[in-house]
């Protein structure tokens, strides 16, 4: 049994970043789910994990003691590694985990496949607050709703809309540059195994080199896109979302010449577009009928 100093928190529940327990995880995130799309998401990123896990795996078919560690710790450092790849670019991603870690003797492989599990932890975790953010909304919402209304769970998740969405792209993010991870493990390790051959050394640099522009391409690819980091796609999710306030508002103000602040507050509260302090940031960023303070 590891300690518990090596597991990973999520979800309120501390686990085994070599997925021992990985029953009681599921079960946890299952329990937060509140539909099968969300269960599915869940199923996805645990098998990446369970894909990371068996990199560690020595020739005995055991996992060496300070792989719990290792992973764990990736995990505690996953920003400062983040950013310094955001800089070096991904062909660096061994040396960048163990600048993080202050030296490591693990192989490159291994330190990426942690990589790629603390990838898919960041990703789960962004889809755990939203979903706990929902869990505590619906339970405010739930003295005021009435019997002919829609549950409220289904009024929370509107109310939160925009939240859900940011939650929903961040994750797919995190766990699409988690594939990715693997796939340089992938590589990293056929490179490792042809290094320890005489015969092999020169299809072992290859594969380096493949590694290298593997990384190389996957960084301008996402360059050409734009900053895919969740920060990203918050603010394209908030612009999106105040775009379609600036449309309903400025169709409710066509239609109702001398509207007030109030009324049209309250026309776009009805639409459920958001709620009433998102609605009045948006509207004042869009100087649309700006408040006048006495």
């Amino acid at each position: 049994m590891n300690d518990q100093g090596d597991w990973v928190y999520l979800a309120g529940f501390y686990f085994d970043p070599l997925l021992s327990d990985v029953d009681q995880l599921e079960q946890r995130l299952r329990d937060l789910a509140v539909d099968g799309d969300l269960s599915e998401s869940f199923s996805e990123s645990l098998d990446v994990m369970s894909i990371a896990t068996v990199f560690w795996l020595d020739e005995t078919g055991s996992y060496p003691d300070e792989a719990s560690r290792t992973c764990a710790a990736v995990h505690q450092r996953f920003d400062a590694i983040f950013q310094q790849l955001e800089f070096e670019g991904a062909e660096t991603l061994g040396s960048s985990i163990r600048r993080a870690l202050w030296e490591h003797d693990a192989t490159d492989s291994r330190l990426a496949a942690a990589y790629a599990m603390a990838l898919t932890i960041e990703g789960l975790q962004q889809l755990c607050d939203w979903l706990t953010e929902l869990r505590r909304e619906s339970l405010a919402l739930a003295s005021e709703v009435e019997p002919t209304s829609p549950s409220s769970l289904a009024l929370a998740r509107q109310r939160l809309s925009q939240e859900e969405i940011r939650a929903r792209l961040a994750h797919a993010d995190y766990l699409a540059n988690a594939r990715h991870a693997l796939f340089l493990a992938g590589l990293y390790q056929q490179a490792e195994s042809l290094s320890i051959k005489a015969d092999g050394y020169r299809v072992a640099e290859l594969l380096r080199n493949a590694v290298a522009a593997a990384a190389s391409s996957a960084r301008a690819s996402a360059a050409g896109k734009g900053n895919s980091r969740p920060e990203s796609l918050r603010k394209q999710a908030e612009q999106e979302l105040r775009e379609r306030i600036r449309v309903e508002a400025v169709r409710v103000i066509q239609g109702r010449p001398g509207i007030t602040r109030k009324d049209l507050m309250s026309v776009l509260l009805s639409k459920k577009i958001a709620t009433r302090p998102t609605l009045k940031k948006h509207l004042d960023k869009l100087g649309l009928l700006i408040e006048k303070k006495n």
